[in-house]
């Protein structure tokens, strides 16, 4: 997302970034006019989505849990503490329990799909809510590839998720 460029600094740096960058997108239309007018006719500009709402999921069965029909998703998120309401941090991790906890009073398996680009922040998270549901009963998977995790994430019956990729 880039723009707007209204102070001759923001402007500055983009005209320096454009030039020494190989590629460049923008993931939407307003960004991208926004560059296209501060550095016009440069080659290393593109549009396009950084996430995979309008690709379809694989019809396949990769991705989802094998001999598992039915799972749910959590996701959580380390934003929460550093960003979210106050309230949140103290509540937060006994949230995702919960919702673990209700998931596996249905005969669902609660899944902590850890959707973060490397995992360091969100696994740990992770792991705590699957000590506290139960090491036999939670299950944690890492999201490496998103077609297989947007599979993944549609194969399942809910999703309870913080994370706003996992929720699109």
């Amino acid at each position: 997302m880039f723009g707007p460029f209204e102070k001759s600094v923001s402007s500055r740096l983009l005209k320096d970034i454009s030039k020494q960058a190989n590629l460049i997108f923008a993931r939407d239309s307003v960004s991208y006019n926004l560059i296209q007018n501060e550095v016009p006719f440069r080659k290393n500009i593109f549009q396009a989505p950084d996430i995979t709402i309008t690709t379809k999921a694989k019809n396949s069965e990769r991705g989802l849990l094998e001999g598992v029909h039915s799972y749910g998703c959590i996701v959580p998120n380390a934003r929460m503490f550093d960003r979210g309401d106050s309230g949140w941090a103290s509540t937060y991790v006994n949230r995702l329990v919960l919702a673990a906890q209700e998931m596996h009073s249905r005969g669902i398996i609660p899944v902590i799909l850890v959707h973060s680009i490397d995992g360091s922040e969100d696994q740990p998270i992770a792991e705590k809510v699957k000590k506290l549901v139960g090491n036999d009963i939670c299950l944690i998977k890492q999201a490496d590839d998103p077609l297989e995790t947007k599979n993944f994430i549609s194969g399942s019956q809910l999703l309870v998720g913080s994370r706003y990729h996992s929720i699109v």
